[in-house]
């Protein structure tokens, strides 16, 4: 785990959406179309130990917050990237770890929707559009963290 979040940050040279990287339109075209939906985000380790964050940019914004608190939790909990393949023929495929996704998503997310407050706001029945709405973040992810903060039952409430 990294110990100080500003030398982590400070290791981050350019937080950019795909479409903004100037490379040959065959690689930057991989990630459009179909392939749009199976990607958010990706950090890119450089040997100097810097980083180049990419994100997804035709995803909406509450999405793309929540890919780059990923980046940022996979940074911050030592994750190693996963191993990036692009052949040729356009194809192309990642090395997938579910439990670091899980453990980088649930961070950002929790990140993002602090449990303290979202409690207090699904006790005095605030709906899930407003929740999402005040986060600044999409009604799935505020779904989620009903599920792994076990307040199911707090949002159940807010149907009767």
């Amino acid at each position: 785990m990294h110990e100080d979040a500003f030398a982590l940050l400070n290791s981050v040279l350019a937080v950019v959406a795909h479409t903004e990287l100037r490379v040959e339109p065959r690689h930057r075209d991989h990630f459009a179309g179909a392939n749009s939906k199976k990607w958010s985000g990706m950090c890119i380790p450089f040997p100097e130990g810097d980083h180049l964050v990419v994100y997804n940019g035709v995803h909406a914004l509450t999405r793309i917050r929540a890919t780059l608190m990923e980046e940022f939790f996979h940074l911050w909990l030592g994750h190693a990237p996963s191993r990036v393949r692009l052949l040729t023929t356009g194809d192309g495929g990642r090395d997938f770890d579910r439990a670091k996704e899980s453990e980088a998503y649930g961070s950002g997310a929790a990140a993002l929707v602090p449990y303290k407050t979202f409690r207090a706001m699904l006790e005095e029945g605030v709906l899930k559009r407003d929740i999402a709405e005040h986060f600044f973040v999409s009604e799935q992810l505020v779904d989620f963290r009903i599920r792994v903060s076990k307040l199911s039952k707090l949002s159940l409430r807010q149907r009767a």
